[in-house]
């Protein structure tokens, strides 16, 4: 059976070149994040690079030797991943993860918009019980106990995104419940249900897109982008909808027979994801680049000139009416008031001081901040990373980016205007940051933090890159092995850290 399987003798003697120099990276970074007091004693280093090394192993045979699509092999690779994060994971390690449980709790209960009181929301004590007394406690040393339902208040419930992106956490969270489990199980589950919509969107988008799935997979697979979105960040449903969307104005780009349906969906998955962070409502102008041969008549054509208005005024009518007030409706709306944070008096400063404005929003520094946070995890004073690992994971990026070769020759027309949009996006979210968590006057903008631009990666290998040549087989699989790399990296850099 097993000679005739996936794992049969000449499937692992083809791809060793592969695996090989996959075991041989991972060998190395263990050896390098292993600390020096466990050196002498690395049971714990020995167990999960052994577990890996099977997973990376196993994925790399299958996948290259093609006995199953990529897209199936990376929902698989996902959803392990997705189950490992999600119960090794400190508790709050995550970026205003206990702000996003407290939204998924609610939806737990059916609660779809939960109400305030000057700013307080009452949840369960369990959340108190997690966040509170165990911070950055892990499985082995929580102490929650069981559910405690008694009522007390939280200072923020992320009441400003949408009620959509927490029901998989929901779902996990009423599980638990259901099934009356400890507390930390509530968190777990929460984790596991939107790792679960994650890699069905990445899985979805692989199989949707004609061209570029292996640099889908690799942006898709890095570990930031991971180390969100196996979480109850409303980041899963950022990050998995970006990369959906991406693959399907691929489709969109090489499809001849387009029609209205086409364009509802992109539209529909455009304006989900606008309304989980505003920015990215702009993606809805990647319609535009479409070629207008690609519609079966002329009257849909126009439809793609109609959209971006709709979903325009409907994206700032959501933002205005409801999601401006419900973010300064929580502990937010304290910062700016006790740290000098004023929308209206910064736009004052700003028009007085344009200089110095133009100079706040293109500082060079945020470019190599940004670059090494793709590496960074955690946040405040537990940020963990590895310098080596950030480095070679910059490079690989850019090697992608740049050299990858790409299936279909996109007119510079088309990629001039990827990249401004993506510039678009990119400056309107420092904008934001500017305006509502940067005090007055200050020099440099605050709070923008890598995992915002995740959702405009995709993008750079069609803008950025430099190869004309066919894609090589060989390095499909070189970008898999790679991909593969990082994510046990980042995982083994997470558990030496933290158990």
């Amino acid at each position: 059976m097993f000679s005739r399987g996936f794992l049969n003798k000449d499937n692992i003697l083809n791809t060793k070149k592969y695996w090989i120099t996959f075991l041989f990276i991972i060998l190395i970074g263990t050896l390098f994040l292993t600390k020096m007091e466990n050196i002498h004693a690395p049971f714990k280093e020995i167990i999960f690079f052994i577990l890996m090394a099977l997973i990376g192993v196993i994925f790399l045979i299958i996948t290259i030797e093609k006995n199953i699509e990529l897209y199936k092999t990376a929902f698989c690779l996902l959803l392990i991943m997705g189950i490992l994060f999600s119960v090794f994971t400190p508790v709050d390690s995550i970026p205003d993860e206990k702000e996003h449980f407290v939204r998924s709790e609610f939806m737990s209960g059916g609660v779809l918009v939960p109400e305030s009181n000057n700013g307080s929301y009452i949840s369960i004590a369990s959340v108190n019980d997690l966040y509170d007394a165990n911070s950055f406690k892990t499985i082995e040393t929580n102490t929650a106990g069981p559910i405690n339902y008694s009522h007390v208040p939280e200072n923020g419930a992320a009441l400003q995104n949408p009620f959509y992106g927490y029901l998989p956490q929901g779902i996990g969270i009423f599980l638990a419940k259901l099934l009356s489990l400890d507390a930390f199980f509530m968190l777990i589950l929460g984790r596991l249900f939107n790792s679960i919509l994650y890699a069905g969107l990445v899985s979805l988008a692989i199989k949707k897109t004609p061209i570029l799935k292996i640099p889908l997979f690799a942006m898709a697979c890095l570990p930031l982008c991971l180390f969100q979105s196996f979480s109850v960040s409303i980041d899963s449903m950022i990050n998995g909808l970006a990369i959906f969307l991406i693959a399907y104005f691929l489709y969109m780009y090489k499809n001849k027979n387009l029609d209205k349906r086409e364009i509802a969906i992109y539209s529909l998955t455009c304006l989900l994801l606008g309304l989980c962070k505003l920015p990215y409502l702009a993606l809805i102008l990647l319609l535009l680049l479409i070629p207008k041969n690609n519609f079966s008549n002329e009257k849909n054509y126009y439809f793609v000139f109609i959209t971006p208005l709709i979903l325009g005024i409907i994206g700032f009518s959501w933002y205005n009416l409801f999601a401006s007030s419900a973010y300064l409706d929580s502990w937010r709306g304290f910062y700016m008031a006790n740290s000098g944070v004023n929308a209206t008096l910064q736009i004052k400063y700003a028009s007085t001081h344009l200089a110095e404005f133009f100079s706040t929003m293109t500082s060079s520094d945020y470019i190599y901040d940004l670059l090494i946070g793709l590496s960074s995890f955690s946040y405040n004073e537990h940020v963990y990373i590895n310098n080596s690992i950030a480095m070679l994971l910059v490079m690989f990026i850019a090697g992608v980016c740049l050299f990858y070769p790409l299936d279909e020759k996109f007119p510079r027309k088309t990629r001039f205007g990827l990249l401004i949009i993506s510039l678009i996006i990119f400056f309107a979210i420092y904008l934001i940051q500017f305006l509502t968590w940067t005090p007055v006057g200050n020099q440099l903008i605050i709070g923008v933090q890598s995992r915002y631009f995740l959702p405009l990666l995709p993008l750079a290998p069609i803008i950025f890159n430099l190869n004309r040549e066919k894609s090589d087989v060989n390095l499909d699989n070189f970008v898999l092995t790679f991909s593969m790399c990082f994510i046990s990296l980042a995982f083994l850099l997470m558990i030496f850290n933290f158990y």
